[in-house]
Parts: structure tokens; C-alpha cells; sequence
């Protein structure tokens, strides 16, 4: 505090920066997610579930994805600029477009939802601008007073293209502002990608051989002839298919770090091979031959692997992706996508020179030992390295 005779010395000028316009509540918005249509002809599945496989639209991780969305407006509009505003990690197309045609919108040849109405005739859209995860879009309506959109109706519209956080964002809200109404903030999507996914290393000196553990928990179930494929990063080496193993991990609803032991070996079954593996170069891929992955359910994968031969400063990605096959389309390895994600690694570094255990251990159960080991590092080691 100061004195009351104290002198005032003014630091930094007065500033201003300009706020934003308060908008009354839209009527309702919404941005329209379905379910991936699983059978064998879309035609059967909801319009909504459709989207996937006839719009572009790609719920996984850093990939470009078509999103459609409703609204509907408390008054009537005759035009103007729309915004639309995703959360943070998802970046719009700088020149991105608008499809508002009833017919189009979910997919060509497609109709709307019931509930939903086209946009009127003589409304258009002329420019759709984005920059980072704001687009700015230009709607113009037939002029002459006449409304570009009604009030309490609800239109759809697709917007082509968004790009994807590598993450599922913690804040997951999107809004969108127009004719001078602001729509309350609407959950989007969750990202196709495995839970728990993490890769799980037994050695991390250069050029050592080990078996690395992938778990993950898929958000899609996989069908029998769907694939689980792992990508290592360069410098690594993959051992013989003969290794690899596919287990159902148990605990990791409890305590992830712990969650190894496995309940089955889906590898091999009663009737013999149940999975099978497939090398080319870094990419290892397991094809389900008797038994499906649940979705939400822990698997964890068992790769053979040699540790690059030079050190790296940093830890690169291991990329693990699931598929199912549409082998009822009649053409051989036809798959689609389900769940992707990129895993973080583990750094290679130097060995050790010297490491060994000097005590000897007591064979007696519930002794107190004493534990001695001589370690000689490679480099020099400093205070508050790990």
C-alpha cells in the first residue's frame, strides 16, 4: 500500500482490447455424430450412421474429417457471416466447403434425418474461410427482405475439412454463432483411438533384444478377419512372426501399470493357429482368425524387437491401427479403418558398462537382505539426472 502523501508514478499507459458481442441464445445446435454402420449394406443402417462411409467423415487422430452440423434460430435471418468455432487442436481448412443441399449434405443421394428441413430456396452459401480452429462462413439468402433462414427450423449443413488433434482435447465444446445468436457450448466426438494404449518396454540400452508389450483397449470392435497392426519406429528391427503374441490382459481396470498378467493367449487355441502374423519391414500386422476384440476390453500385444544400434535423444512413436475386412465386397484385402493411434516410445540409450550384484542373496523366505550392486555408467552421470 502506499502513503497517503505519497507520490503516484503512472508505469504502463491505460490499453483496451476489444470484447466480443453477446448474442442471444440459439434455439439449438448440435453436431451430428452417429455410429460407424457395421453391416454389410449401408443402405440398412440409420442416415446418420452412414456419414462414414459416404461424406468422409474420419474420427481418428491428425486426420482431415468432414463434420455436419445442426442449428436452429430463435428469429428470422436474411444473411450474414456464420462462425464456427472448434476447441483447441483442431485446425480448419484455410479454404474449406460448405454443402447445404438436402440431397448431399449426409452423402450423395442421401436424405435428411427426420426432424430436419432443407435450407430455402434462394439461400446459398458463398465462402467458407478457416483460420486455426475458427471458420468464418458467408451466408447470403435471396434479398429483397426475404429471410435466408427461418426461426425454429432445423437445417443441417457438412463442413469439408477439419484436422483432428492428435489427442482427444480436453475441452471438447464447439460452438456456433449467427444472425446474432450464440448456440450454447456442444460436446463434439471422441477420438477413434485406443485407451490405455501405452508401449511397454523390458530393456532400453542400444541394440538390445527384447520382447516390447503394446496394451490397448480398442473402441471398436474387431471383427474375425480384422487386423491389429503395429508400426515400430526406424531403426528398430522386428524378430519372427513365430514370437509374436496376442493376449487379453487382466487388472487394468484397477491399476494400468500392472495389468500384464494375461488371462488367455488368443495366439493359439484349441483348434490350433487363431491369429495370424505377418512382417513387412517395421510393420508387424495380426489377423483374427476365430476370436474378435471387445471394444473397452485390454489386450496387450507381446512384439519381439532389436533396440536401434545408435542412441536416441529422443523417444519416437510406435503407431498401432485396427482394421475389419469387407470380404463381402469380393475383392481380397479390402479393409476399413477403425482405431488409430500413435504411442509414445521409449528413449534408446547407451548400456550400461558394469552392472552386476556383489551381495549374496539369503535362500531363507521372509529374511532381511541387504542388497550391494557395482554399476559403471557409460557417461558421466550428474546430480538430478534420472
Amino acid at each position: 500500500s502506499l502513503a497517503s502523501d505519497a507520490a503516484v508514478e503512472v508505469l504502463d499507459a491505460a490499453g483496451s482490447a476489444m470484447g466480443v458481442r453477446i448474442g442471444t441464445p440459439m434455439a439449438s445446435a448440435s453436431l451430428v455424430t452417429g455410429a460407424l454402420c457395421l453391416e454389410q449394406s449401408i443402405s440398412s443402417c440409420a442416415v446418420v450412421d452412414r456419414q462414414y462411409q459416404r461424406t468422409g467423415r474420419n474420427d481418428r487422430p491428425s486426420e482431415s474429417n468432414n463434420l455436419i452440423f445442426e442449428f436452429a434460430l430463435q428469429s428470422d435471418s436474411t444473411g450474414g457471416t456464420m462462425v464456427l468455432r472448434a476447441p483447441v487442436g483442431y485446425e480448419w481448412s484455410t479454404e474449406c466447403v460448405v454443402t447445404i443441399d438436402k440431397s448431399s449434405v449426409f452423402g450423395v443421394d442421401s436424405s435428411l434425418p427426420e426432424g430436419m428441413s432443407p435450407w430455402p430456396i434462394g439461400t446459398s452459401v458463398s465462402r467458407c474461410r478457416g483460420q486455426g480452429r475458427v471458420a468464418h462462413i458467408i451466408v447470403e439468402g435471396p434479398g429483397g427482405g426475404v429471410a435466408a433462414l427461418l426461426s425454429g427450423i432445423r437445417y443441417a449443413f457438412r463442413v469439408d475439412s477439419v484436422r483432428n488433434p492428435a489427442e482427444q482435447p480436453t475441452g471438447n465444446d464447439w460452438t456456433i454463432e449467427y444472425g446474432g445468436e450464440a448456440s450454447v457450448p456442444f460436446t463434439g466426438f471422441a477420438l477413434w483411438t485406443p485407451g490405455g494404449a501405452a508401449v511397454l518396454p523390458e530393456e532400453t540400452a542400444q541394440s538390445a533384444t527384447q520382447v516390447v508389450a503394446v496394451r490397448f483397449a480398442p473402441t471398436h470392435d474387431v471383427p474375425v478377419r480384422g487386423t491389429v497392426s503395429l508400426e515400430v519406429p526406424a531403426g528398430f528391427s522386428l524378430g519372427a512372426c513365430v514370437d509374436v503374441r496376442l493376449y487379453e490382459a487382466s487388472g487394468c481396470e484397477e491399476e494400468l501399470p500392472t495389468c500384464m498378467m494375461a488371462d488367455e493367449d488368443l495366439s493359439v487355441g484349441a483348434s490350433g493357429v487363431e491369429v495370424r502374423c505377418a512382417i513387412s519391414g517395421r510393420l508387424v500386422t495380426l489377423t483374427l482368425l476365430a476370436v474378435p476384440l471387445r471394444n473397452e476390453t485390454f489386450y496387450v500385444v507381446r512384439v519381439p524387437v532389436r533396440n536401434p544400434a545408435v542412441p536416441g535423444e529422443v523417444a519416437r512413436p510406435w503407431r498401432l491401427t485396427t482394421r475389419r475386412s469387407l470380404w463381402w465386397v469380393g475383392v481380397s484385402g479390402t479393409f476399413e479403418d477403425l482405431d488409430a493411434a500413435s504411442l509414445s516410445g521409449f528413449r534408446v540409450d547407451p548400456p550400461v558398462r558394469v552392472f552386476t550384484m556383489d551381495s549374496q542373496v539369503v535362500p531363507n523366505g521372509m529374511a532381511e537382505v541387504s542388497w550391494s550392486f557395482t554399476i559403471s555408467f557409460a557417461e558421466a552421470v550428474y546430480i538430478e539426472d534420472r
